[in-house]
């Protein structure tokens, strides 16, 4: 379970409040929840970039509050109890232009704030935005009831208006996109890498959060962005295929004795040169440029 605490300092005395006495506003800006006095932060969210013609998103934004009340036992007694009541907010995103907004979704003190702007980063005719959604919590802090100016499970879920189906929320880098070639790396090293990683796609970056991106097979953009607090991937597993399997390792010496004596000066030369650790090289070689050509380990 993971809270949004409220939004407050810590002054030396131990009091709370929203202001601190002196010339030092600048350093308060700066300073983190933890160094503030507070565990949790107050504010979560995420950026994204959409195109222009989408004209608007939906977002769900949702949390838990908690209160107490006295429930009666069997004993004829009363004890304090929680209780949750769920809170959810709809709140349409216009892309078509740049304003930047701050939308009330309980009073003053629960907001989201809403900024959009053009993309200019990026090459090609089409039209794009970068939105950043931050879920802020205002409540004031108070020492008898601070638990229930917390926001529990927060979350924020945004996709397409009308529809929600729609894939529109595109990749931060996709290497197979042609606007995308100017951001390769020089190093040969990351460009391999690159090509690896070129189904490993990142739609969003999280603000004190995760992201899940929802991408059907086959697409390369999202349909959905949610907000998640533990996050989870399936790791797929692996088996790395025996010697008379795959003919690129045939020649392969894995046993630890005779690496090991490739640590003796004398038998150097005798073993680099020859016929069996040659072909195992070459073998080694023509494995690792096809990993880098296809991105898998190849057939047996």
């Amino acid at each position: 379970m993971c809270e949004l605490s409220q939004r407050v300092c810590i002054r030396a005395d131990g009091e709370s409040g929203d202001e601190q006495e002196g010339d030092d506003s600048d350093l308060q800006d700066r300073l983190s929840p933890q160094a503030a006095g507070h565990i949790w932060a107050s504010s979560m969210g995420l950026s994204f970039t959409a195109p222009a013609s989408v004209g608007t998103l939906s977002a769900t934004v949702r949390w838990g509050r908690y209160t107490q009340s006295d429930e009666a036992t069997d004993r004829g007694t009363t004890r304090r109890v929680w209780s949750r009541e769920p809170v959810e907010r709809l709140v349409d995103i216009d892309v078509t232009d740049g304003a930047d907004r701050t939308v009330q979704l309980d009073g003053e003190t629960v907001v989201l704030d809403v900024q959009v702007r053009r993309h200019t980063g990026r090459t090609g005719t089409e039209d794009l935005r970068i939105v950043e959604l931050a879920l802020l919590n205002r409540q004031p802090d108070s020492a008898d009831a601070r638990d229930a100016h917390w926001l529990f499970q927060t979350e924020i879920d945004v996709t397409a208006f009308p529809d929600d189906e729609a894939a529109v929320f595109l990749p931060v880098d996709d290497p197979l996109d042609p606007a995308s070639h100017d951001n390769a790396p020089e190093d040969a090293e990351e460009r391999r890498l690159r090509l690896l990683y070129r189904d490993s796609l990142s739609h969003a970056k999280g603000r004190n959060v995760a992201v899940h991106a929802h991408v059907r097979d086959g697409e390369r953009n999202a349909h959905r962005l949610t907000t998640v607090w533990l996050p989870e991937y399936d790791v797929r597993a692996t088996t790395a295929p025996a010697l008379q399997e795959q003919d690129l390792l045939q020649g392969l010496e894995l046993g630890m004795d005779d690496l090991a004596a490739l640590a003796v000066p004398d038998r150097r030369a005798e073993l680099s040169g020859s016929s069996c650790n040659a072909s195992a090289y070459s073998g080694l070689s023509r494995y690792a440029e096809f990993l880098a050509d296809h991105g898998t380990v190849p057939a047996a």
